[in-house]
């Protein structure tokens, strides 16, 4: 028995295949932007491309309505397959029958424009879209450093790499150097930045129309310009908008209490229809902290704790918290646990029941890390594969299909849904099997250059933090001295 909101992927699946077998609703209502560089692009997928400073003069939507994106809409409406909407073809070419976040997506979208397909079909491909779902990055300012960002991303990673200079791997993915040169090292956040400027332009036009805003970074808990929405949303109630940050959700105790004292007036003014939480934590405990340099993942998990206790829906505001688990090789061997012991404990503790149906306020997303490739999880030994799908089963056997009398416990549980991402991960995990064996050898080389050096830097080791990892680094090891 398939659950209601599998049925509404699958209608949605067919609707999106009668307009063309590759469209996709997000290359039109959703789009992420790097003002930090000057990039865009739909959904969170596709590579960024510049946004022309030539386009904004008159036209500052056009940092989503670039010439380019309208040259991939029309690819989609005549049925071609965008190049960089890679993730989702091959999502959809693997074997068996997946789901790609084309329809996710899509669904997602649709949901909160109705006429969405009216529209998008009505007009031609190159007219200029408000969108409804608008990702933000306003800043590199974090004070994280994690094992697979870079120093384009965050001021802590420049710092090191400034200090002791790019990584020893073979693609120069934390040098500053090639990020300058491929034009995505960020305007130093204190300089004059016009993307930020043209964005500020556009706000008052796109506010009216947005049905989710999302802020990422860097940290957003760190940076001016999430203040300065916050407290334009306070003076602006928006009820039918979804409020969204991407955090790490560790920021200093004075910068948290500042955050919390913004959401309480938010509450108060019933100014929002939802806020929600992303956030980034991709393993269990001290692996979690070793992949997130930076992390104290107890103090995570207490902040989680705390917002969902000091934030629920009494003054109407949905307040819902959402852990988004980046699927790297350092993820599997502690995946159960956080998922078990982190999200469905939260989930146990913090979900509503009205009396009359149940409100889920912690959600999981299991997106796939592909970049940087010496921390894919497709590098690893074919027993990884083996505790995956074990931790799969585990799940399974306690997917419940929701129904008008669920218990608490039955309610906080994963969804079929949840489970058929992690099986779509394992999918990919065994598409490892077609890469050749120079690949395989060369990145797992770097993994072993990597953290051999980030261990150096940061005083952490890898192997008292995964010994059930040690015949993986002795394959690395072996790889990196041949």
């Amino acid at each position: 028995m398939e659950s209601p909101y599998k049925k509404k992927i699958i209608e949605i699946a067919v609707q999106n295949d009668a307009i063309s077998p590759t469209f996709c609703v997000a290359k039109w209502k959703q789009v992420s932007i790097n003002l930090t560089a000057g990039l865009t692009h739909s959904c969170y997928h596709p590579p960024d491309h510049p946004i022309p400073l030539n386009e904004l003069v008159n036209n500052p939507s056009a940092l989503h309505n670039t010439s380019f994106k309208k040259a991939e809409r029309l690819q989609m409406l005549t049925g071609t397959r965008p190049e960089g909407c890679a993730y989702c073809w091959k999502i959809e070419d693997s074997p068996g029958d997946f789901i790609s976040d084309r329809n996710y997506r899509s669904l997602e979208l649709s949901t909160f424009e109705p006429n969405v397909y009216n529209e998008i079909t009505s007009n031609p491909a190159d007219y200029n879209v408000i969108p409804s779902n608008v990702e933000v990055n306003f800043s590199g300012v974090c004070n994280f450093k994690c094992s697979y960002c870079s120093p384009h991303l965050s001021t802590e990673w420049k710092k090191e790499i400034d200090h002791y200079g790019p990584y020893p791997t073979t693609v120069p993915h934390n040098s500053v150097d090639y990020f300058k040169q491929i034009g995505l090292m960020p305007i130093p956040h204190k300089d004059y930045n016009p993307y930020v400027e043209a964005f500020w332009k556009w706000w008052p036009s796109l506010y009216p129309t947005l049905s989710v805003f999302r802020m990422t970074g860097g940290e957003p808990l760190m940076d001016v310009n999430t203040y300065k929405v916050l407290d334009y949303v306070i003076e602006h109630p928006k009820s039918n908008l979804n409020l969204a940050l991407t955090t790490n959700l560790c920021p200093d105790v004075k910068l948290r209490d500042k955050f919390f004292s913004k959401l309480e007036l938010i509450d108060q003014n019933k100014a929002l229809g939802e806020l929600t939480l992303y956030v980034s934590c991709d393993a269990y405990g001290k692996r979690a902290e070793y992949i997130r340099n930076g992390m104290d993942f107890d103090y995570l998990v207490d902040n989680a704790d705390q917002f969902l206790s000091r934030f629920d829906a009494k003054n109407g505001i949905e307040f819902t918290l959402a852990f988004i688990v980046t699927v790297n090789l350092l993820s599997i061997t502690s995946l159960r646990n956080l998922i078990d012991k982190t999200v469905i404990e939260l989930r146990r503790k913090h979900n509503i029941n009205s009396g009359r149906e149940y409100h889920q306020r912690v959600y999981l997303d299991t997106p796939i890390l592909h970049s940087p490739a010496w921390q894919s999880i497709q590098i690893l030994p074919k027993r990884y594969r083996d505790i995956l799908r074990a931790d799969i089963e585990f799940f399974k056997d306690r997917v419940i299909i929701e129904h008008g009398n669920m218990t608490d416990e039955e309610y906080a549980q994963l969804r079929d849904f949840e489970v058929a991402k992690l099986e779509r991960v394992l999918s990919w995990m065994e598409q490892g099997d077609n890469l050749s064996p120079e690949k395989i050898k060369r990145d797992r080389a770097d993994f072993y250059k990597f953290f051999v050096e980030h261990d150096i830097r940061r005083g952490t080791n890898f192997l008292e933090t995964y010994p059930e990892m040690a015949d993986f680094w002795d394959l690395c090891k072996e790889a990196a001295c041949q």
